[in-house]
């Protein structure tokens, strides 16, 4: 009984490692920057939750980035510029990206015991002329959902 006890407080002794590590060391590191009207955007939702609805009028650069957290992006009201790039990081965290159904997403992943479910529109089935978004997802332990909507 006191082995399994040591262990439990052992591991909870970890978890609060974890955190105090993410929120002092990385937190400080990565800060948010871009609002609502912004063509660029950073999101880093590190311990906590972040959601966000843009208006962008050229929307070219955005980054989500999850540690052990989690971040809701609306881009259905924004426009694109040409050659948009939203860069995605998911660590022990997840990211939900809705997108408007008439834009292609071209998604590229690197996933280590995570997942990335893209729900969009086939770009065969768009105009040529609708507007790309290129998304490059990285997760570890994580999770990614993209949904056109």
């Amino acid at each position: 009984m006191r082995r399994i006890r040591r262990l439990l407080l052992g591991f909870a002794f970890i978890n609060v490692a974890f955190v105090l590590i993410a929120r002092l060391v990385i937190r400080p590191r990565i800060p948010s920057f871009g609002g609502p009207e912004d063509d660029s955007v950073r999101l880093a939702a590190i311990t906590d939750g972040i959601e966000f609805v843009s208006h962008a009028g050229a929307l070219r650069d955005m980054e989500a980035i999850a540690i052990m957290g989690g971040i809701q992006v609306d881009l259905r009201n924004a426009t694109l510029a040409d050659g948009a790039t939203l860069r995605i990081t998911a660590a022990m965290g997840g990211v939900q990206v809705f997108v408007p159904e008439k834009w292609k997403v071209r998604v590229t992943s690197h996933v280590v015991a995570g997942g990335v479910d893209a729900d969009v529109t086939p770009a065969e089935h768009l105009p040529p002329e609708n507007p790309t978004l290129m998304v490059d997802v990285r997760a570890y332990m994580g999770g990614v959902e993209i949904k056109a909507q």
